[in-house]
């Protein structure tokens, strides 16, 4: 009874070993089909398998790429003459993303149910822009701001409408700017 226990050990140890080995060859041997920084903009190409008459009305492609941590952006690709389309991604987040494409023309295998892998690493240069994210229009409307970074900047555009006057052919009112923008940092 104790050699057959033994022999069940042995084996799954070795099991065990040999799981782990091709394991890690599996995974270090893979190799991303794109690699970018985080927040800089990555351009795939897509070949088409198919010509068309009118490529602008005639297929629509779209892609979904998927982050690490389950986030969906989905993309527009756009042709870019013959059988060339082309997808432009900035992933927000590091790590291994995910893209899947999805083009009217179902039977385009060029441009439908692609799937390929982009690797984002950190922004690794000295420009302080690209270490607080993309611009956005902050909750409430009134400000810019940074994915990473409070209010950025606070842009006031003042528009009053001024009736200035008869044109010949009728009133007109005119649109005048009290200042083109004033803003502050804060």
């Amino acid at each position: 009874m104790a050699k057959g226990l033994e022999t069940a050990s042995f084996l799954k140890m070795i099991f065990l070993i040999v799981h782990c080995l091709v394991t890690f060859e599996i995974t270090s041997s893979f190799a991303a089909d794109y690699s970018v920084q985080r927040w800089r903009v990555v351009e795939i190409e897509l070949s088409s398998s198919q010509s068309y008459s009118d490529p602008f009305y005639d297929v629509d492609v779209e892609v979904t790429f998927t982050g690490p941590d389950g986030l969906k952006i989905t993309r527009p690709a756009f042709w870019d003459g013959g059988l060339i389309w082309k997808i432009r991604f900035a992933p927000p987040e590091t790590g291994l993303w995910t893209m899947t494409t999805n083009a009217t023309d179902v039977g385009n295998s060029g441009l439908h149910n692609v799937t390929k892998t982009v690797e984002c690493g950190s922004y690794a240069g000295d420009l302080d822009i690209y270490n607080h994210g993309f611009l956005k229009i902050s909750n409430n409307g009134r400000f810019l701001t940074m994915m990473i970074m409070t209010i950025l900047l606070c842009l006031t555009w003042r528009m009053p409408v001024k009736q200035l006057g008869q044109i010949p052919g009728g009133p007109t009112n005119h649109i005048t700017m009290a200042g083109p923008f004033s803003g502050k940092v804060i």
